[in-house]
Parts: C-alpha cells; structure tokens; sequence
C-alpha cells in the first residue's frame, strides 16, 4: 500500500480489491500505523485514491468500538492533513483532490469535524477559514450536481440521509426540499428514500445466544426535510412480501414507526 500512494488509480483499485476479499477494514486499520510513512509529495494522489473510493466502501460501524472502512479512510486522509504544518497548503491540498474526485462522503466528514471544532471553539482545527467555506461551497455544488444532473445515483447513494442534513445546512434549503419532493412522487422513489434513513439497534437478553438486530426508522428524521402523509399514501398499499430484502425493511420499519406514531409511542422508543 506504501508503495502505490504515488498512484492514484492503482491504490484505488488495491483497496476495492480488499473489499471484495473481505479484509478492508483489517486491512485500512493495519494502515493506521503506517501513515506518518507515506510521502509528502505524494499527497495528491493518495488522498485523491481515499475520497474516490470513500463513497462505496462500508461505512456502518458495528458495536461500540469497530469502525468502518469509512471512518478509518476519513482518519488516513486526516492524519496525513495534519502533518502538513501549513493550514492553508492543507486546504488547498483536499480542494484539488475534492475536485478531481467523485467521492464525497470522507470530505463531509471531514467538514463536519471541522464545523464542530469552530463551534466549539477548539482551536486544533484542520482547515484554515477560507479553505472550509471553499470546501464547503464545493461540497454544495457536486451535490447540486448530482440532483440536477444524476438524481438517481443521488436518491440511491448510501450516504443520502447525512448528506441531506449538510446539503440542507450549507446550501439552498428550498431546492433540497423541491428535489426531495421530486424525487418521491411514486413509490419507488419513496421507497429509496426511506432506506437512507433505516438505522439498525441490537439487543441481547440473558438467554440469547446472539445479538438480534431490529431495523428501525425515525419519522422526525425524514420530516426534517419533507412531510410523511404522501410518502404513507404512496407504500400504503404495498405488500412487503413482493419487494427485494432492502426495500422490504425499509417498508416494514417505516410501518412499524407510523404504528408507533399512532400509538403515541416516541421516535425515541
């Protein structure tokens, strides 16, 4: 992996080829301590190789303290901004890469991050005052983008509902809702949204051998951006039974919360 950060295209693929044997995260963890070794000058294309491939690597952690390929990627990217001493050669840095790559979500991240350190007044930020507007407004842009131009890459991307809510914050509301809204005037187009809002619990009693796994979906989540009454109508009259396993469990969790709702039990419950 040392080895092939001067080149972008052939660390992208080394690292996709990890995902389809199994070891990413292992493998990503590993790397972790590896870091401080890769090249400065190679930074280009080692931090594009990690945003390119950000987007479609599993981003959903399991238990307490194991990470996702995602958020080890967003680490590497992070850990190799910071040995850059200069904060604005760093954003400069990731605005290159961000806009020579299609990947998104590590750069959300990393956004994130660095809008709750302001908010907080901590100063160990990672991006310079101009750079993060920069990267922000760029942010805003590839999503405006995508939603004019590929909205159905955009409806089924599995970072939609996190990238609703910065989409929502830094951009224009008023076309996130209108988007939405388009988005879902049939009940395919509803169904994709409500599996980016599918969150998944466990639990475990005395007696259980493993852990059982529920799927679950806020309703105040997907009212942060569009009304639940026309998506309700257009699933309503739909058999579970007769959709594939992802659609299924979006559809049985967001009946699941409507009943809820009824019963005047909380989304927090």
């Amino acid at each position: 992996m040392l080895s092939l950060t001067a080149d972008s295209e052939a660390l992208s693929s080394f690292i996709l080829s990890l995902k389809e044997r199994g070891i990413l995260k292992n493998a990503l963890s590993q790397f972790e301590s590896y870091t401080d070794e890769v090249p400065l000058d190679n930074g280009n294309s080692y931090i594009k190789a990690l945003l390119d491939v950000g987007d479609v690597i599993d981003h959903e952690s399991v238990g307490f303290t194991m990470f996702s390929s995602n958020t080890h990627a967003v680490r590497l990217v992070v850990w190799f901004l910071r040995r850059i001493d200069d904060i604005e050669e760093r954003g400069t840095l990731l605005l290159d890469c961000f806009k020579a790559s299609e990947g998104i979500s590590i750069v959300e991240h990393i956004l994130q991050a660095d809008e709750n350190r302001r908010e907080k007044s901590d100063p160990d930020i990672v991006l310079g005052d101009k750079s993060f507007a920069d990267i922000k407004k760029e942010f805003v842009s590839k999503l405006d983008s995508l939603a004019k131009n590929s909205p159905n890459i955009l409806i089924k991307h599995e970072h939609l509902a996190s990238f609703l809510y910065r989409w929502k914050r830094w951009g224009d509301e008023k076309k996130v809702a209108e988007w939405l809204k388009s988005q879902t005037n049939d009940s395919d187009g509803c169904i994709n949204l409500l599996k980016a809002f599918v969150t998944k619990s466990s639990s475990q009693g005395m007696s259980d051998y493993v852990a059982r796994v529920s799927s679950n979906i806020k309703l105040e989540s997907i009212e942060n951006f569009i009304e639940i009454e026309p998506i309700r109508k257009l699933i309503g009259g739909i058999d579970p039974n007769s959709l594939d396993d992802k659609s299924k469990e979006s559809v049985l969790a967001f009946n699941k919360a409507l009943d809820k709702r009824e019963k005047g039990i909380s989304d927090e419950w």
